[in-house]
Formats: structure tokens, C-alpha cells, sequence
């Protein structure tokens, strides 16, 4: 079975969010070692406008999944993997739970700062107060901190299957996803 490429804006969406996750994770392991401070306020900014832009970029890449397949007429738009449907099931059952914790995480993350009362502060200095009065106060900053290491799991859980794909299987799982021909 020949394995579907991803188209250009997918390919892109994929590795950006990628590098803005990888980002937001190192602003965020930053932060808890910051002494208070101009520096520390810059990383925050860096780290809640990574995270606003993460949200921004799995929703156009779960739109741009859907598009996809609609766009295969129902082909099957997964990794070349003729070793059975259970498999397709569980890579669809993975990326799904990847795209909810990239929505979770960030998500998370807001509010656990409009529980405290304080607003989220993005790059270029916009303000982005609470759209409505947050309970649950450090409820959320738990939530936020959990679902951040259960995300950096699946991740690497991706990266072995993607590496098994690659060269154990020797499918063209890796080439879908990478520019270029």
C-alpha cells in the first residue's frame, strides 16, 4: 500500500508546532528556576504566547485532517501499514489524543492563570484578561503541569513509532510528514 503525502501547509503546521511545543516546554522549565525579574516576565510572555500560538496551529491542523481526508474521498489517509486495522486504529487513537493534549495543555494553562485573577500577557504587550470569572484557582495550574508530562510522553511514544516505521518496517511513514520530494 502506498502511503498518502501530507500536503505542504500540514507538513509545515507539523514541524512548527513541533518547535513551538519544544519551545513552550523550555520556557516553561525556565520559568521554575527564574529568580523574579525582567528576564523571568520576558520568558512568561515567550512561554503563554508559545502556548496561545500552539492552540492556534492544532486547530488549523485538525481542520486541515479533516479537509484531507474529506479531499480522499474516505482513502485511507494514515501510515502505509497493511499489518491490520487494529494498528490504523491505534496511530488514529494516538494522533487523537495528541491533538486533545495539544488543546488541553495550553488550555490549561490559561485558565489556571485567570483562576489567580491574572491576565495572560502576549508578545508585543497584548493583555488578554479573562473572558469570564475562572474557578477552580490552582486547580488548574495541577492540570497544566500533569497533562504537560503526559503530552511529553505521547510525544516520544510518536518518536519510537515513527523510528520503528522507519527502520524496522521500512515503510515511508517518516516521508509523509518531511518537505521535499
Amino acid at each position: 500500500m502506498q502511503a498518502t503525502r501530507h500536503s505542504l501547509g500540514v507538513i509545515i503546521i507539523h514541524w512548527l508546532t513541533a518547535l513551538l511545543l519544544l519551545g513552550a516546554l523550555a520556557a516553561g522549565l525556565a520559568l521554575e528556576e527564574m529568580p523574579s525579574g525582567g528576564l523571568r516576565d520576558a520568558v512568561r510572555v515567550a512561554h503563554f504566547t508559545l502556548g496561545v500560538a500552539v492552540i492556534a496551529l492544532t486547530m488549523l491542523r485538525v481542520l486541515a485532517r479533516l479537509l484531507e481526508r474529506h479531499r480522499l474521498h474516505g482513502a485511507h489517509s494514515g501510515p502505509s501499514m497493511p499489518r491490520g486495522p487494529w494498528l490504523q486504529r491505534m496511530a488514529s487513537a494516538m494522533q487523537a489524543l495528541m491533538f486533545a493534549l495539544m488543546l488541553i495543555v495550553p488550555i490549561s494553562g490559561l485558565l489556571d492563570r485567570w483562576a489567580r485573577g491574572r491576565p495572560v500577557e502576549l508578545i508585543a504587550g497584548w493583555v488578554w484578561p479573562a473572558p469570564f470569572d475562572v474557578p477552580g484557582g490552582e486547580l488548574w495550574g495541577e492540570v497544566h503541569e500533569t497533562t504537560v508530562w503526559w503530552l511529553v510522553g505521547l510525544v516520544c511514544v510518536h518518536v519510537i513509532a515513527v523510528g520503528w516505521h522507519t527502520w524496522v518496517l521500512h515503510d515511508a511513514t517518516l516521508a509523509r510528514i518531511l518537505p521535499g520530494r
